[in-house]
């Protein structure tokens, strides 16, 4: 039974303990029981409301991390984050196809024309073997390209998996727990999962992936810091890790090549 009014701290104990979905005494909010609450966001997060949750992180991420933020730090609903993000980025993939499919049609048939005009300026009489490769080339640039949408579950899975193990040690680095807001490895994965709705915008074609890329970085942001309770420098923090793990990792490679180099100058000289 609760003890508090979870939105003003009445004390049930003093004024008597309103049923579970009734309304508090003092500020009239709805009371639930943290049973009731847990299946509530169950629900917020199931995959009927996919179009739901989907406009509301893309127009209104803020307020989805932070209704649904006592879900995400619990055990359980991975699966329908992970189902989320594959549904997104199999969308983006398909888009990201039909474009390429769409744009490189275009710019290999300008191409051809010129070659055809060539060869008939320089008489080649190259006939029925130059067709003959042209329909293999397109054949195999279709059979390739199409190959990223049937394995973009996978490659989605395997993604949200690797950044989520590098993106956990940022934030266990970086970020401290809360007594509620445990940070796991799950929750990382369900938020990056979740952070993958701007992919959407690959539907446009040309700048939907840099808008796509550009906006889901400000989600996922936006997502630890509601979620674990953090600041939007420490969050930001916590996403550039990777690049500047990268960075330390180049730089290294760097001085230690000029100190071969310089090493090997030495014996010579």
């Amino acid at each position: 039974m609760i003890q508090r009014c979870p939105h003003c701290s009445l004390d049930f104990q003093l004024y008597g303990s309103p049923a579970d979905g009734e309304h508090c005494k003092n500020c009239g909010l709805s009371i639930l029981t943290k049973s009731t609450r847990a299946q509530a966001g169950a629900d917020s997060l199931a995959l009927g409301r996919f179009f739901v949750n989907l406009k509301t992180l893309l127009f209104h991420p803020t307020q989805f991390f932070s209704e649904n933020a006592e879900l995400l730090v619990q055990d359980g609903n991975l699966i329908s984050a992970l189902t989320f993000a594959v549904l997104v980025q199999w969308f983006a993939a398909f888009f990201n196809f039909i474009w390429k499919l769409l744009i490189g049609t275009a710019v290999e048939d300008s191409v051809n024309d010129l070659v055809k005009m060539a060869e008939v300026m320089v008489d080649t009489g190259d006939g029925g073997g130059s067709t003959l490769l042209g329909f293999r080339h397109q054949a195999m640039n279709l059979f390739f390209g199409g190959s990223s949408v049937i394995l973009s579950p996978f490659l989605t899975i395997f993604q949200i998996a690797a950044s989520g193990i590098v993106l956990f040690i940022a934030l266990k680095l970086f970020v401290r727990d809360q007594p509620d807001r445990k940070i796991s490895y799950a929750t990382t994965l369900k938020i990056l999962s979740y952070g993958t709705a701007p992919y959407v915008f690959c539907l446009i074609p040309g700048i939907g992936m840099l808008v796509a890329y550009i906006y889901s970085f400000f989600v996922i942001l936006i997502g630890f810091r509601e979620v674990f309770k953090t600041t939007s420098g420490r969050a930001t923090l916590v996403l550039i890790f990777p690049g500047l793990l990268l960075l330390a990792f180049i730089f290294i490679l760097v001085v230690l090549a000029v100190g071969m180099g310089l090493s090997i100058l030495k014996v010579f000289l």
